[in-house]
This record gives C-alpha cells, sequence and structure tokens, in this order.
C-alpha cells in the first residue's frame, strides 16, 4: 500500500499530546467530536498508513471507534450525553442550519401562501430584511432541554430566511453566544 501523504503541521507546529497518551498518535486539531467524553482526547495515529482517528481514554488506552468507546464506559453517547456534547452539537447544527436530528428544515414553498393573497396585499408585503425577529428566552442554554428547543427554534427561523436577535438574561448572554446565536 501506497503511504499517505505527511500532514503539514499548523503554524506554530502540532500539540505536544499529554503525558498518558500512548507514542504514536498526535493531537488532532481539527473540530472537536461532539460525543467523545469528557476526560478523553482524540487524536490521529502516525504510524498507520492511513490517516486513522484514535480516541484516548483519561487511562491512556487507545480505541479507533466509537461503538468500542460506549462499549468501555457502558452507555450509547451522542448530543444527549451530557451538557458539553450537547453544546458542541448544538453549534454544529445551528451553524450548518439543521435542526437538532441534523436534517435542514424545508417549508412550503412563499409561493403557496401568496397565492392566497390579491393583487393589492402583494403590493403591501415587505422582504424579510424589513422585519426585526426577536426570540426571548432565558436559563434555557444550561441544560439539553433548553438547547434542544434553541437548536429547533434557530433552525426554523433560519430556514425562513430570518436572522433572530436573542434577548435573554444577563446571566445567559455568554451560553446564548457560545451556541454560535446573535444574542
Amino acid at each position: 500500500a501506497r503511504r499517505r501523504q505527511k500532514e503539514k503541521p499548523p503554524p506554530g507546529g502540532w500539540p505536544k499530546p499529554p503525558a498518558h497518551w500512548p507514542p504514536g498518535v498526535r493531537v488532532h486539531v481539527g473540530r472537536p467530536i461532539y460525543w467523545l467524553p469528557k476526560g478523553w482526547g482524540h487524536g490521529i495515529k502516525t504510524t498507520c498508513v492511513a490517516r486513522l482517528a484514535a480516541y484516548v481514554s483519561p487511562e491512556g488506552k487507545m480505541y479507533y471507534h466509537r461503538h468500542t468507546v460506549e462499549e468501555v464506559i457502558g452507555r450509547k453517547l451522542g448530543p444527549d450525553d451530557n451538557l458539553d456534547s450537547a453544546t458542541r452539537w448544538a453549534q454544529e447544527q445551528i451553524q450548518a442550519g439543521k435542526n437538532w436530528r441534523g436534517q435542514l428544515v424545508k417549508f412550503s414553498p412563499d409561493s403557496k401562501l401568496f397565492s392566497c393573497l390579491n393583487k393589492r396585499e402583494r403590493e403591501n408585503l415587505v422582504g424579510v430584511d424589513e422585519f426585526h425577529v426577536a426570540v426571548i428566552s432565558a436559563r434555557r442554554a444550561a441544560d439539553i432541554a433548553g438547547i434542544r428547543g434553541i437548536v429547533g427554534v434557530q433552525s426554523q427561523l433560519a430556514a425562513s430566511g430570518i436572522e433572530p436577535t436573542w434577548y435573554v438574561d444577563a446571566a445567559s448572554v455568554k451560553a446564548y453566544k457560545n451556541l454560535g446565536l446573535k444574542a
């Protein structure tokens, strides 16, 4: 087999792996894996012909597949696993304009609604950019059920071409902005 091309290190070089990591694994510098449990590391095997992802446990044991990590910790992993996983999953979905299930939200074309309007009514329509849409919310970005709801509302508004402003309590502003929302 032909060996893969050597990867170009990021500016400043590859980060040094934690001391408990096995040799032959470098730190993955891309987007974090949302489902990986707290304390686990995401690396890339450097001694493999292919680019192989490796997941390193807090004890320094290395695994290559999500299902194996789930077996080791004894539960299914996903966005509902913990608040960090939910937050990372929500960030990805909001950025992609998707709902909590990772699906693009689709609505019937506006033409279906507009066909019900008469000429005078259609002449009075304004564009989406003429509206200021506000979502009033508070303390929902601190729990998984709340984050699911936020992603649902945001994805539906985004599918309508709307970028809402989220009005939240002062203590929650940072958490809402961390999700990628305009708060």
